[in-house]
């Protein structure tokens, strides 16, 4: 098992986030400029760079398994 996913476990478990290292890194990785040059070229689109940044932190966030299940108390 990755450190990543053990990270997300851990997440699951506790709610406390470890991986801002490994999300960092995905910020700076030509995937991630690709995938938002894509977004803000999209004539759908109409969104500001700083929400389209947010969409793709949490998608790489939910692709890896940092994800709670909601409960109302």
């Amino acid at each position: 098992m990755t450190l990543l996913k053990l990270k997300a476990r851990f997440y699951k478990l506790t709610g406390i986030y470890l991986a801002h290292e490994e999300e960092n890194d995905y910020l700076c990785s030509p995937e991630f400029w690709e995938e938002h040059q894509r977004f803000l070229d999209s004539n759908a689109n109409d969104w500001l760079p700083r929400d389209v940044q947010g969409v793709l932190i949490g998608s790489w966030q939910a692709r890896h398994g940092f994800a709670r299940a909601w409960k109302r108390k």
